[in-house]
Order: structure tokens, then sequence, then C-alpha cells
């Protein structure tokens, strides 16, 4: 997005509230109520 070309990604946070595996694949649940959910910190390029 061209809002955030001026950033950079410090650190993404992520709030697991369950793992599913099925078919030798494991899947991490990502709440999306109030306790869990992505949070990206960005700081500005030098």
């Amino acid at each position: 997005m061209e809002r955030f070309q001026g950033y950079k990604i410090d650190s993404i946070e992520l709030n697991i509230s369950g793992v599913a595996k099925s078919s030798g694949i494991t899947s991490l649940i990502v709440s999306m109520d109030g306790s869990g959910g992505c949070k990206i910190i960005l700081k500005p390029k030098q």
C-alpha cells in the first residue's frame, strides 16, 4: 500500500488461541475476539 511505503516492519505479534493438525499440516488459529489477533509494529525507514 502506498501509505506505508515510508515504513518498515519492526515486529509482528500473533495471539494464538489454538492449534489444529490435519494431514501432516499444523494450522495456528488466531482468535478474532478481544483476547487475540495480530499486531504489526512499523518504524519509519531511514
